[in-house]
């Protein structure tokens, strides 16, 4: 056996590593091959929007964009995150008239459609959106959540396609949110190396879980990149937020329970009020190296 070992490891063959998919128990989708896409891969692209609703939302986009002149910046824009509360409800409104009334074609009644934000990616070189995972919402060892992010225009190369890294949703680091510092941003440029773009048509929607590990390019055209990013969890999953800052002690985060008004309406930098702080937790999670980092990537694809 030892000599067997030697030879595996010198060949790199590896025995196939048993996966604990136990969190993807409630199937949110009214296709269940989504769930077995999203499980392997982390992320599934399916046809959403009509192009005349398509239209509609670009539309109220166009307004999004006179109404947050001069707030704007050459980077990454997210209507969520502007301080002009009439531009947020404005957005709010349109996605629950325009946006949020369709997600049943996709999505079954164990579903919770929670909110979301227009995307604004600007026509910059600058304008890339590094290696990153979006916030988790819900207790991840436990169950997953998922954004749906739906470009209003057709995705290329030139207009910053989204890239996913196969797999990475299943790397454990649980505890993110916009205020705690992310455990793999020592190996940005490493990550990039892993990346599978997802060329879209307007209108499609690409189905992520929270912890999936994705990227933009910069958009080198001539116009503005309009997208969509929507939150939808488990109804029997409460809605959680992780929080660090300078009274956070060292190796902690901090775990608060959220309202559904309390999400549509927080700043997601301020420290929430004590009364829904819920527990500190260790965050255990691994960071990586190029060396880990490769291994972790290799042994999670496409189970």
């Amino acid at each position: 056996m030892y000599w067997i070992d030697k030879i595996k490891q010198l060949f790199g063959f590896e025995a196939p590593v048993a996966i604990n998919y136990s969190r993807y128990h409630t199937n949110l989708f009214e296709d269940p091959t989504i769930l077995e896409c999203l499980k392997r891969n982390g992320y599934c692209v399916v046809p959403f929007l009509q192009p005349t609703e398509v239209k509609a939302l670009h539309d109220d986009f166009l307004h999004i964009l006179k109404m947050s002149e001069g707030q704007r910046t050459d980077f990454f824009w997210v209507s969520a995150f502007s301080p002009n509360m009439d531009l947020r409800q404005f957005s709010k409104n349109s996605l629950e008239t325009r946006f949020k009334d369709f997600l049943p074609r996709i999505f079954n009644e164990q579903a919770e459609f929670m909110g979301g934000t227009f995307l604004v990616k600007p026509p910059t070189k600058e304008g890339k959106n590094d290696p990153h995972q979006d916030s988790a919402h819900v207790d991840e060892a436990k169950d997953y959540s998922v954004y749906c992010w739906v470009p209003l225009i057709d995705i290329n190369d030139t207009n910053g396609p989204m890239y996913a890294i196969n797999g990475s949703h299943l790397w454990g680091n649980r505890y993110r949110s916009t205020v705690v510092p992310w455990l793999y941003k020592n190996i940005l440029d490493e990550l990039l190396n892993y990346g599978t773009p997802a060329y879209m048509k307007a209108g499609e929607m690409l189905i992520f879980d929270s912890a999936l590990v994705h990227f933009t390019p910069p958009n080198t055209t001539n116009e503005p990149r309009p997208a969509i990013n929507y939150f939808v969890k488990p109804k029997s999953s409460p809605l959680l937020y992780y929080f660090t800052d300078k009274e956070t002690p060292e190796g902690i985060v901090e775990e608060f329970a959220l309202s559904k008004e309390f999400y549509d309406t927080y700043d997601w930098f301020s420290r929430p009020p004590d009364a829904l702080k819920i527990r500190n937790l260790p965050n255990t999670a691994v960071t990586l190296d190029k060396n880990s980092l490769r291994k972790i990537y290799k042994k999670f694809q496409f189970r």
